[in-house]
């Protein structure tokens, strides 16, 4: 199936699939119907593609993620963002439930993603053929002026960052004290991969 030519991809993290209703209410394609991309088994992951208009914008909106816990490899995992560029998107915006490392921040405390920490022991550019892409700069990985976008949207929105490890497990507490150590505010399962392809492409 060919996805609609769009602008904007979003990827949905666990138990956000109704946002993606509640953005396009056209019926969604399930991800068994998609070329090359599995189906979710986490829980609270739809396994659903919306595609439609989002305040005039063309959309496409993941609902689910898939991850390396549940099996998947990396190629499997960043599939999403290879259809969204396919598809044309210019911008693609990963969202997640994760846990918070930060003393400062409260449960269910909204933050902007501003770098990470990849845990996760791989990257979607190993064995990479092409030179060119296999030292990639991630400097700047969470754009800046999305950033200052969200921000300016809601200015009590806060920067941290982001640790992905590989899950399925919760992290101990000696693992909390070292990634809050290591500079890390947020702690989840998935993200890194994606915004590391999403960077490539």
């Amino acid at each position: 199936m060919r996805l609609p030519s769009s602008r904007v991809a979003v990827v949905l993290g666990s138990g956000l699939s109704e946002v993606a209703r509640g953005l396009i209410p056209e019926a969604p394609t399930p991800y068994s119907q998609l070329e090359g991309l599995a189906v979710p088994t986490a829980g609270s992951h739809e396994g659903a593609l919306y595609a439609g208009r989002v305040e005039g914008v063309s959309t496409l909106v993941f609902a689910g993620r898939l991850h390396l816990y549940e099996g998947h490899g990396v190629a499997a995992v960043v599939r999403p963002i290879g259809l969204a560029q396919e598809a044309g998107c210019e911008v693609v915006v990963l969202t997640n439930a994760s846990g918070g490392i930060d003393p400062d921040l409260e449960p269910g405390s909204i933050a902007v993603i501003s770098d990470h920490l990849n845990l996760t022991g791989t990257n979607p550019l190993v064995g990479h053929e092409d030179a060119a892409t296999r030292f990639l700069d991630l400097s700047d990985v969470y754009d800046s002026d999305l950033r200052a976008l969200a921000r300016s949207a809601d200015p009590t929105l806060r920067e941290a960052v982001y640790a992905g490890l590989l899950g399925p497990v919760y992290e101990t507490p000696a693992e909390i004290r070292m990634l809050r150590r290591m500079g890390a505010d947020l702690v989840g399962m998935s993200t890194v991969l994606e915004a590391i392809e999403a960077r490539r492409l």
